[in-house]
C-alpha cells in the first residue's frame, strides 16, 4: 500500500512538472537597437549649461543607462531581450526632468515631472530614410522639423514637442527641441523662459 501510494505522487509530481515545463515561455532573442535609432542617440553621463538671452544660466546633469530588457515579443509567443538605452536630464533644485528612453525603432520622449502621468509623451519612429521617420504624440503635441534656427544657430532634423501646461510649477518642463546631430538644444519652462544649449 505504502509502495502504491508513493508511486501515486511520484506520478502526480511527474505530470506536474511536465506540465510546468510546457508553459516555459522561450526566449525568442535579443532585439538590438537600430542604427537609425543609435543615430539620434549622443548624450553621454555629465553635465550640460543653458542659458537664457536674459542671462540667466541652469546646468543639466546627463545620466545614460543601458541595458538588456525583457519585453513580450513583437509577434508570437515567449519574450524577447531588448537592447535599451535611457537618458535623463535633470536639473537641480528644479521640477525640471526630462527623460528620453530608446529602443528597437523608437525613441521616446517625456518629462518625468511628478504630476505627469506614463501615458504623456511623443515616441520617434527613427529610419534610415529619413522621409519615413514620424512622431506620434500621446497627450502633447509633436512635430518633426527638417530645419529650425536657435538661438541664433540653424538644426537639422528636430523634435519639437509641447507638454500640457502645470502653471504651479514654473520651473517645470514646457516644451523641448531636440536635434538628431546635437541632442537637447533648447527646451522652454512654464515661466516662459526658453534656454539654449551653451556651445
Amino acid at each position: 500500500m505504502k509502495t502504491c501510494t508513493t508511486f501515486r505522487h511520484l506520478s502526480l509530481a511527474i505530470i506536474l512538472v511536465t506540465l510546468l515545463s510546457s508553459c516555459k515561455k522561450e526566449k525568442v532573442g535579443v532585439v538590438a537597437m537600430s542604427d537609425s535609432t543609435k543615430a539620434w542617440l549622443h548624450e553621454t553621463n555629465g553635465k550640460i549649461s543653458f542659458s537664457t538671452f536674459a542671462g540667466d544660466q541652469q546646468e543639466l546633469t546627463v545620466k545614460v543607462k543601458e541595458e538588456v530588457k525583457v519585453r513580450p515579443p513583437s509577434f508570437g509567443n515567449g519574450y524577447e531581450e531588448v537592447q535599451t538605452r535611457e537618458v535623463l536630464f535633470e536639473a537641480n533644485h528644479s521640477n525640471l526632468k526630462i527623460l528620453i528612453m530608446a529602443e528597437r525603432s523608437f525613441v521616446y520622449f517625456r518629462s518625468t515631472a511628478p504630476y505627469y502621468h506614463d501615458d504623456t509623451y511623443a515616441a520617434l519612429f527613427t529610419s534610415s530614410n529619413p522621409i519615413q521617420e514620424y512622431v506620434n504624440e500621446y497627450r502633447v503635441a509633436a512635430e518633426l522639423i527638417d530645419n529650425v534656427s536657435l538661438g541664433g544657430k540653424n538644426y537639422d532634423r528636430v523634435v519639437h514637442i509641447r507638454f500640457p501646461y502645470y502653471p504651479d510649477f514654473p520651473d517645470s518642463l514646457r516644451e523641448l527641441f531636440y536635434s538628431k546631430q546635437d541632442g537637447l538644444i533648447a527646451y522652454t519652462t512654464v515661466d516662459n523662459r526658453m534656454w539654449y544649449l551653451d556651445e
